[in-house]
C-alpha cells in the first residue's frame, strides 16, 4: 500500500493524512512484505523476466497495485522500458500497450482479472513481442505467481505510521481495524480517514 501528497479534504482538515491522494500507488515507497520483511524488488523483477511474466495476486485492497507500481519504478531505475496500462481501459488498450512496448521491455497491467478470457491472446502476443508482463489480479490470469499479497496488522501499522506518525496504531488496534475492514488495508485506511475527519475541529 502507498501514500503521498494530499489536498484539502473533509470538514475541518487542511490535509487529511489518510486522504485519497495519500493512499494512491506510488505516493509512498512500498512498505515491507506481509510479514514485515522487506521485499527485494530487483530479484522479483529478475524472476518475472526469467519466467516470461508474473502475477501479483490478492484480495481487494491488499497492496497489489502498490507493489506493481514499485516494480515499474525499479525497472525504470534499471533503465528498462516500462509501459503501464489499466485493464479497465479495455482489451484494445491493453493490446495496444503490448504492441508498442519494445522487445525486452516490461508491461505492467493493473486489474488483470478484468480481462477474463483475453489472457490467452495477451500471453501469446507478449511472447511474440518478447516483452515481460506483470499483472495484478484477484484470481489467476495464467501467468506464474510472482507474489501473493496477504497483509497483516503489522503492514497496516507501518503504513499508518508513515502517513500520520502522531496517530500511531498499536498491534491490537491495527488488528481490530483490519478485521473491521474485512482484511482490506485500503478500507482500513478509509476508516482512519473517517476517524480523522470526525476528530477535526469544525470551521
Amino acid at each position: 500500500m502507498t501514500a503521498g501528497r494530499g489536498r484539502a479534504l473533509g470538514r475541518g482538515l487542511a490535509r487529511n493524512p489518510f486522504g485519497a491522494e495519500r493512499v494512491e500507488p506510488g505516493a509512498l515507497a512500498f512498505i515491507s512484505d506481509d510479514d514485515g520483511a522487506p521485499i527485494h524488488l530487483g530479484p522479483m523483477l529478475d524472476r518475472a523476466r526469467a519466467r516470461g511474466g508474473g502475477e501479483i495476486r490478492g484480495r481487494h485492497g491488499t497492496g497489489k497495485s502498490a507493489l506493481l507500481y514499485a516494480l515499474a519504478q525499479e525497472a525504470e531505475r534499471q533503465e528498462h522500458a516500462v509501459t503501464r496500462v489499466r485493464a479497465n481501459t479495455g482489451r484494445r488498450a491493453v493490446l495496444a500497450a503490448l504492441r508498442r512496448a519494445p522487445p525486452g521491455g516490461l508491461v505492467c497491467i493493473d486489474s488483470g482479472e478484468r480481462l477474463c478470457g483475453s489472457w490467452w491472446l495477451l500471453r501469446r502476443l507478449a511472447r511474440r513481442r518478447r516483452v515481460t508482463v506483470i499483472t495484478t489480479a484477484h484470481r489467476t490470469a495464467g501467468l506464474p505467481l510472482l507474489h501473493d499479497r496477504r497483509p497483516t496488522a503489522r503492514t497496516l501499522q507501518e503504513i499508518a505510521r508513515a502517513l500520520c506518525p502522531q496517530r500511531g496504531l498499536n498491534a491490537e488496534q491495527a488488528a481490530r481495524l483490519l478485521e473491521q475492514a474485512g482484511g482490506s488495508v485500503r478500507d482500513a485506511l478509509w476508516l482512519l480517514y473517517d476517524e480523522a475527519e470526525t476528530r477535526a475541529p469544525r470551521r
